[in-house]
């Protein structure tokens, strides 16, 4: 991966926004992780100012070499949140919680549905459209 990673031309700037994931390559069979390697791959290393000589090394000599070991740090003390996730299960027990009120639970459902008329496609353009 690292061989092919050094094929890929780094960005000098690294435009804000989520990546261009193309899920057709998800449908193909025998993908492997390399398959997924792009421009942005570098975006860590840029984030991170990090040193990348490493990867021109052998695998079994990144453990020693400065660079590996600073980034191999950053990663292991990432605090990785699934943030979506998260506010669903919240929104979940919230919901739960309320629900076990009859006149509460009556009073969820009304606006409930009367939200799903209002927006049937719950895209955000066209929930921009409709508030």
């Amino acid at each position: 991966m690292a061989r092919h990673l050094l094929g890929i031309q780094r960005p000098n700037v690294f435009n804000p926004g989520k990546p261009d994931f193309h899920t057709d390559i998800l449908i193909q069979p025998n993908q492997e992780l390399i398959d997924f390697l792009g421009p942005r791959s570098w975006l860590l290393f840029d984030l991170t100012n990090g040193d990348t000589t490493w990867l021109n090394l052998p695998i079994n000599q990144w453990a020693t070499h400065q660079g590996y070991i600073t980034l191999a740090a950053i990663v292991h003390n990432l605090y990785v949140v699934n943030d979506a996730a998260e506010r669903s299960v919240k929104d979940i027990q919230d919901y739960a919680n309320a629900a076990r009120d009859g006149t509460v639970r009556a009073r969820m459902i009304l606006v409930s549905s009367s939200h799903r008329a209002k927006i049937p496609v719950f895209l955000k353009n066209e929930m921009q459209n409709n508030l």
